[in-house]
């Protein structure tokens, strides 16, 4: 995994720190299961829409997936350290309820 999969400014390091954090708050309190790990390409382009319900959502799928990913987070979390740590781990905040291309032009250049 490089940093070339994630967008610009982000550390492919810091990411997979990330995804040991996500990986490691998740599996301690709750018995998580992969199934079909293999479906999921290691390489190339890759668009994920994930329907989440929890605030657990989010970490679960950084953490179980098997490269490096981007999400789009709501704009609010990307404040103080944890604005600094989303960014630097490759993730891209979008404003909700705002029309705002920028987001999603991000996301077409990661998945170039």
């Amino acid at each position: 995994m490089s940093a070339i999969d994630l967008p610009e400014g982000s550390s492919s390091k810091l990411a997979r720190v990330g995804r040991l954090i996500a990986t490691t708050v998740v599996r301690l309190p709750y018995r998580v299961r992969v199934h079909h790990a293999e479906r999921i390409p290691r390489t190339g382009p890759l668009v994920l829409v994930a329907n989440h319900s929890s605030l657990v959502d989010g970490p679960l799928l950084y953490g179980m997936l098997p490269r490096n990913a981007a999400f789009l987070i709501k704009t609010e979390l990307f404040r103080g350290a944890l604005g600094w740590f989303l960014r630097r781990i490759g993730q891209i905040p979008v404003r909700r309820g705002e029309p705002d291309r920028t987001p999603l032009l991000a996301a077409v250049r990661v998945l170039r």
